[in-house]
């Protein structure tokens, strides 16, 4: 029995993957150094660093910027004899949603097609979440109609509570695929929840170590990839920006110096026409010898 019942676990369990990365992070130049090398204990600015450079890669802000670059707003899912078993990338849809349109979300939408033109939606799901454009409303929506009509492919599928088109990418005449549609709000959550776990390689370096848990590992690999290079880009945008607000500084305050100069000069001219004076070592010499003269 006690076989039997791991194997079932074993068999129709949806596996889990944990998906690993290194990242280095160089750190910062340290304005105490002179200290440091004088026996001070600086060391708590650096932890202190690192850890703001590891709660800034799980941050929201960044989490959004990586998603926006993925097409993680559509899950597909294959039905098998008792699981739903998630497909990545190689998909026989693919599905472009309208999120300027209220949508239905985080539930099952059954896509079905018996040729290459058409295809038909259905409602699967006993409760939906909607949620509508540039709102933080949400409601829970309960049996929704599916819609008794068929639809073509690459034209956008209007419903009163979607907004999505649909294109095939595969050769097979006939088929059915099942999509989710996944809101930004509900995946920021998602990744930058527990499943992201960020932590140090070791307490003396500044290598992270970053670890994904999901069904798909080729999901997690380009979520990570991504986090990371969007995190530099991050970080090089920030040294743009400082080296650009540095030069306008220097450059508003040659301009300050530049007219400090030019009014000291001008005052100088007048000095020279008003007294005849052009060579001003020349002729305090002169005056210097008619001084001693005088005192003589």
């Amino acid at each position: 029995i006690a076989f039997g019942i791991a194997y079932m676990i074993l068999r129709y369990s949806v596996p889990e993957y944990q998906v690993s990365s290194k990242f280095f992070v160089k750190e910062k130049d340290n304005p105490f150094s002179l200290f440091e090398s004088a026996g001070l204990n600086m060391g708590a600015s650096g932890e202190m660093e690192l850890e703001n450079q590891m709660i800034i890669l799980k941050s929201r802000p960044i989490a959004n910027a990586t998603l926006e670059r993925l097409n993680f707003d559509v899950e597909y899912y294959k039905q098998g004899r008792f699981l739903e078993t998630e497909v990545y990338q190689n998909t026989a849809i693919a599905v472009e949603v309208d999120w300027t349109y209220p949508q239905l979300t985080n539930g099952d939408l059954l896509i079905r097609w018996n040729d290459q033109q058409n295809f038909t939606v259905s409602y699967v799901e006993e409760s939906y979440l909607q949620i509508f454009p540039d709102s933080d409303n949400r409601n829970k929506l309960e049996n929704p109609k599916s819609p008794n009509q068929t639809f073509q492919f690459n034209k956008w599928v209007e419903l009163p509570m979607n907004r999505f088109k649909v294109g095939l990418t595969s050769a097979e005449p006939s088929g059915e695929m099942i999509i989710r549609l996944r809101d930004r709000h509900g995946l920021i959550n998602h990744y930058t929840g527990e499943d992201l776990q960020i932590a140090s390689m070791d307490k003396k370096s500044t290598i992270l170590n970053l670890t994904i848990n999901t069904q798909r590992p080729e999901k997690g690999r380009d979520y990570l990839n991504t986090l990371q290079e969007v995190y530099l880009e991050n970080e090089l945008q920030e040294k743009n920006t400082m080296a650009t607000n540095t030069i306008e500084f220097i450059d508003a305050q040659l301009v300050v110096l530049s007219d400090s100069l030019m009014f000291i000069e001008n005052r100088l001219e007048n000095f020279r026409s008003n007294n005849s004076i052009y060579d001003l070592s020349s002729e305090g010499t002169a005056i210097f010898e008619q001084l001693k003269e005088l005192e003589n």
